[in-house]
């Protein structure tokens, strides 16, 4: 292994052992929106949501066809004669770079000519007719992609000659290569200065096992940059491989070696990753594996979300978030193909609304009267016995499976809707080809082993919400229908928003005035669910989801509110614990949230105080006044306060709904006086809080308060003569005497 130090980073998250997740598609791109900044592509290490593709097995014209759509090479292996794996990224923003070129099969003195301005990120020499050609991409080494030296080597004897030029070039390695030529191995080498934005804590290593490999990340950190094949694995023994790892930031990465072809974009989609290097080896039984690195191609919603869901679950999990009619906000692992349990029940219930609306229940449409023979087992497997039969309208039946979720009442809606092979078929007709009704729901445990599974992918769930919320299917009028038999706002309130709409206010000077309205504005259907199997010795597995229509009240700069429908799915399937699904979801919608409380905010600012109050301090009897003043295009109301309670006009205070307030006699009445200014609009502001101080009396020998000093004074003091004390123990010895009575005398006259 061969080291280069220079500068130190932070250590990252990773992932080690590949998963058994199995998805089609080969090549595949992902839809994440691209930035359209530029930013030093020195390493790649920038993970700024962005669109990519893996080609397995293409030809030179198939990789140059997407090329030619806008995607450039970061990484590509030739594995046969015109056969290459190949990763591309999307060429814009953060990842733009013109000069990109490749080559398939080049000599160097080819490679040399097309180097003015340029330099080599990936370089694969291999033997041709007895010569050595080159698989090479070039990049621009001017602007944010520049470094300030860089050279590449081949044809070398040994990994030591590699390691020598890194290291009296002061170069750290990018790319390293064995491959063999007339018999004999070679070795190959791209390095870029390790100075400046270039430099780094790296190291590489030749020809590592995959637990070496394990054991050499585990004990270095950074992320691994290059993987390229150094031997093949078959007969029981190991591939080996070289590698490239630097000590970089990153938000996120992982690799995952045994993959098959089929597990390299279901672990990206699963990540919410995309790969950056696809080493294609055999293994030590001589099946074909992929070795793959990926880093974190979330944005902020996904990234979150996966915080939420990863720890907390064992399971395939995901997530969708769409405007409706608008854009695509989180797309986390939405196309996989989930077990969603109850959940799908809203497509029974869309599909039915719909029959009605076409007038295929008759003209009662939803009123019509329907035989129910089971309504007293909702949770089981429908068994085809009778239980409390019923005759009832068909909304009924509608409510009990989506509130209740009746089996039996989703048996009688499936089976008026044609069964699942016309519920699947109608919603391919809808353009809705992935979500497939398989089994009877709550019978998904056969006996001994697992019916087959129903799917609903994420964003086709979600899609069927939005083409019920936009008359694709049925009118306003239906559209309200459905909803009316749907559990939701109409039901609890805010209920599973609550938490996640306060803290998404916290910190907002919204008043609770404003908050509750906020709240009583939110409305929100939905429906969720989960099975649980289990055959003993097995443990119980699991599969659940829930999904859902959100309104979001927005305000208008003039006050409107103008709410917003979002759909959204979070889903975890075949886990031990997958309750996260259910708790994440209205946290699925906090951006949004957040979005429309500052709205709110941004709609009615909080009065101004131009003139706050100020401390006051009196004399025993006296009274005190406070005084706010407060601008604001809206009409004020004010509300002053004693440590922190509202006050009341009577016979302590005056004005108390007013900028001045008086209090009257402030014998008892010491603490912290604030007003509380709110605007027509709702919103509010709490003046500074300043402190009475009631001084004791300015003429203490005043015994009986009449305003001087007098007769009725020393006839008090003389009837005290010799008590404890009390109001005629001035000088506050205990005891009323001679010094008492000197005060008197000394005071006589008018008070002040």
């Amino acid at each position: 292994m061969h080291s280069s130090n220079v500068t130190s980073s932070n250590l990252v998250t990773r992932r080690r052992v590949a998963t058994s997740i199995v998805a089609s598609g080969v090549v595949a791109a992902s839809t994440l929106a691209v930035a359209s900044s530029a930013m030093a592509q020195i390493d790649p290490n920038v993970t700024t949501p962005t669109g990519y593709y893996v080609l397995l097995g293409a030809t030179e014209a198939q990789v140059n066809t997407y090329r030619a759509q806008g995607f450039r090479i970061i990484d590509i292996d030739r594995v046969a004669s015109n056969s290459f794996d190949a990763v591309l990224v999307q060429n814009t923003g953060d990842y733009a770079n013109s000069g990109e070129t490749w080559f398939a099969g080049a000599t160097e003195a080819t490679i040399t000519g097309a180097l003015a301005g340029k330099r080599l990120i990936d370089l694969q020499p291999f033997e041709s007719g007895g010569s050595t050609l080159h698989t090479a991409v070039l990049v621009s080494n001017t602007g944010d992609d520049a470094v300030p030296g860089w050279g590449w080597l081949y044809a070398q004897t040994s990994t030591a000659a590699i390691d020598t030029w890194t290291d009296n070039n002061n170069l750290r390695a990018i790319n390293l290569q064995r491959y063999t030529v007339g018999g004999s191995t070679r070795w190959s080498g791209v390095a870029i200065s390790n100075t400046g934005a270039a430099g780094a804590t790296g190291l590489w290593a030749w020809g590592k096992t995959p637990a070496q490999i394990v054991s050499i990340v585990n004990a270095n950190p950074g992320f691994l940059t290059d993987v390229e094949v150094a031997t093949q694995g078959g007969g029981g023994v190991q591939p080996t491989f070289n590698i490239v790892q630097i000590d970089k930031p990153i938000r996120g990465w992982w690799y995952y070696y045994g993959l098959d072809s089929t597990q390299i974009i279901a672990q990206a989609n699963a990540l919410g990753a995309r790969p950056i290097d696809v080493e294609r080896y055999t293994d030590a039984n001589g099946a074909t594996k992929f070795f793959v690195v990926y880093v974190d191609n979330t944005n902020t919603i996904e990234s979150r979300m996966r915080g939420l869901m990863d720890p907390a679950t064992d399971a395939d999990f995901g997530c969708y978030l769409k405007e409706v009619n608008g854009p695509v906000l989180a797309s986390l692992n939405a196309d996989f193909p989930a077990e969603i349990a109850s959940t799908m029940k809203f497509v029974h219930a869309v599909r039915e609304v719909q029959r009605a609306s076409q007038g295929l229940e008759g003209p009662l449409g939803l009123d019509a009267i329907v035989y129910n023979s089971d309504t007293m087992n909702p949770d089981e497997c429908p068994d085809g016995n009778s239980s409390n039969a019923v005759n009832e309208p068909i909304r009924t039946v509608l409510w009990r499976m989506l509130n209740q979720s009746d089996n039996n009442a989703t048996l009688l809606i499936a089976n008026r809707c044609g069964g699942n092979a016309a519920l699947t078929s109608w919603l391919g007709s809808n353009g809705i080809a992935g979500v497939t009704l398989n089994h009877t729901l709550g019978c998904l445990c056969g006996d001994g082993g697992l019916a087959t599974p129903n799917t609903g992918p994420a964003r086709e769930i979600c899609a069927l919400y939005e083409k019920a919320a936009t008359n694709a299917l049925f009118n306003t009028a239906w559209e309200d229908e459905l909803w009316g038999v749907m559990f939701g706002s109409n039901t609890f309130g805010i209920g599973r928003f609550d938490d996640t709409v306060d803290a998404q206010a916290a910190g907002l000077p919204l008043s609770s005035t404003q908050l509750n309205q906020f709240k009583a504005d939110f409305w929100y259907r939905y429906k969720d669910g989960g099975y649980g199997c289990s055959y003993p010795p097995a443990p119980q597995r699991l599969w659940g989801g829930i999904a859902g229509i959100v309104r979001i009240p927005f305000k208008s700069a003039s006050g409107v509110v103008t709410p917003r429908e979002f759909v959204g799915m979070t889903f975890a399937h075949d886990g031990a614990v997958i309750d996260v699904c259910y708790s994440a979801w209205a946290s699925l919608f906090a951006e949004q949230i957040r979005a429309a409380l500052e709205s709110w905010v941004s709609s009615c600012p909080q009065p101004n105080i131009l003139v706050q109050p100020q401390p006051e301090t009196v004399y025993e009897g006296e009274m005190a006044t406070f005084s706010v003043v407060a601008q604001s295009n809206q009409t004020l109301t004010y509300r002053w306060l004693r440590n922190g309670f509202a006050l009341s006009n009577g016979v302590q205070f005056n004005g108390t709904t007013t900028p001045n307030l008086q209090v009257l006699a402030a014998d008892y009445l010491e603490g912290q006086y604030s007003c509380r200014v709110t605007a027509a609009c709702g919103s509010e502001r709490v003046s500074n809080a300043v402190q009475l101080t009631v001084l004791p009396p300015l003429c203490p020998a005043d015994l009986d308060g009449s305003g001087d000093v007098g007769a009725a004074d020393l006839s008090m003091l003389l009837a005290a003569w010799g008590s404890n004390g009390g109001a005629a123990d001035l000088d506050g010895n205990g005891t009323v005497g001679a010094s008492d009575l000197s005060q008197l005398l000394v005071a006589w006259g008018a008070c002040g």
